[in-house]
């Protein structure tokens, strides 16, 4: 359970569940607020707001970053060990104004206003972008479970940051934007140019051929096949490669175990796991899919959506759940795909 967390008139609104302090309004001797309740610090000041698994981030219109809800890896960014939870919001000290913020399942990252990206939090799976990833190997097995609980487990002391780290290899993205995902990053640059790391899993982050010599290429395995351990990446890989070029990237969206990138002039492209159809590719489209059909995907390059046979004139915007997909085509039709056991699509009944 979370909290509903809004940005309204400039002020972080918040109300539901109050575990782990995520509500961000009072400390853990009220479970739940039932109505829409302005966060303190933040009335009339806020301008862009992140929600991770239990954590929110708010940047204010002066440029400062501001944290609240569960701190077992660092996730706040505070640098205090000893609190697991924070139910207020507590300043994150970066040496420059931040322009905005992204948060994981048990990561946060932001871009400052002088175009350099800080990390903090989970490191486990390389998600912070820094090259290290110390401990990979005995947590590799989680990495397969991929379940709501994989967020709650332990962590070495050194699989984590509870401090902003700068991450290196990345060219200045002043102006452009972040993205964080389960345990994945991307950041996009002003000028298009899109960069991913962290959990590799189903090939979320793009083919990495020199990442792990356990498997290469696109492949398959049963549901009840034990897969290979998942790869990691852990410092800041340009997507063109995954996409053979193209044009500037405009959006990166992120599925549970799938990636969505929109580039500019609405050409799509998509990879990672395709198992409820969340790729928008349809059975056996092309190199990019060895399989489908309940099977775990892992690409061989990214599949580019054929927008024109499905009737979308060039996508404009995408959104992602846990296994589904949205685009926004032509500046008013929405095309789904993916899973649909709950109506998630929009389309009748499910």
């Amino acid at each position: 359970m979370q909290p509903t967390i809004d940005l309204f008139r400039s002020a972080a609104w918040s109300w539901g569940d109050n575990s782990f302090g995520a509500s961000g309004l009072t400390l853990h001797s009220r479970a739940s607020w039932p109505l829409p309740t302005p966060v303190e610090l933040t009335k009339g000041n806020v301008s862009f707001l992140a929600l991770g698994v239990g954590h929110t981030l708010a940047v204010t219109k002066r440029g400062h970053a501001y944290s609240w809800g569960r701190n077992e890896v660092g996730q706040l960014g505070v640098g205090d060990a000893s609190r697991t939870t924070r139910a207020l919001p507590s300043w994150v000290p970066l040496h420059s104004p931040v322009a905005m913020v992204a948060a994981g399942a048990r990561h946060s990252v932001a871009l400052l206003q002088d175009g350099s990206v800080y990390a903090w939090g989970a490191n486990d799976c390389g998600q912070l972008g820094t090259g290290e990833m110390p401990g990979a190997t005995a947590t590799a097995t989680f990495g397969r479970r991929r379940d709501a609980y994989a967020a709650m487990r332990p962590l070495l002391s050194e699989q984590q940051a509870r401090w902003p780290r700068r991450v290196p290899k990345l060219p200045n993205a002043k102006g452009g934007r972040v993205y964080a995902c389960y345990d994945r990053t991307y950041v996009v640059t002003s000028g298009g140019a899109a960069y991913g790391w962290g959990d590799n899993y189903g090939g979320v982050v793009g083919p990495q051929p020199n990442t792990t010599t356990k498997w290469s290429g696109a492949r398959w395995w049963e549901p009840t096949e034990e897969p290979p351990e998942p790869p990691y990446v852990a410092e800041p890989t340009e997507l063109r490669k995954s996409i053979g070029g193209g044009a500037p990237v405009a959006q990166v969206v992120c599925g549970y175990v799938h990636t969505v990138l929109v580039l500019k002039g609405g050409e799509v492209h998509a990879w990672g796991n395709h198992q409820h159809g969340e790729l928008g590719v349809g059975a056996g489209a092309g190199e990019a899919i060895s399989s489908v059909g309940g099977k775990w995907v892992l690409p061989a390059r990214a599949a580019k959506l054929d927008l024109e046979k499905a009737g979308c004139t060039g996508a404009a915007a995408a959104a992602a759940g846990l296994s589904h997909s949205l685009l926004l085509c032509g500046g008013s039709s929405v095309f789904a795909f993916g899973l649909n056991d709950r109506g998630q699509l929009g389309t009748g009944p499910a």
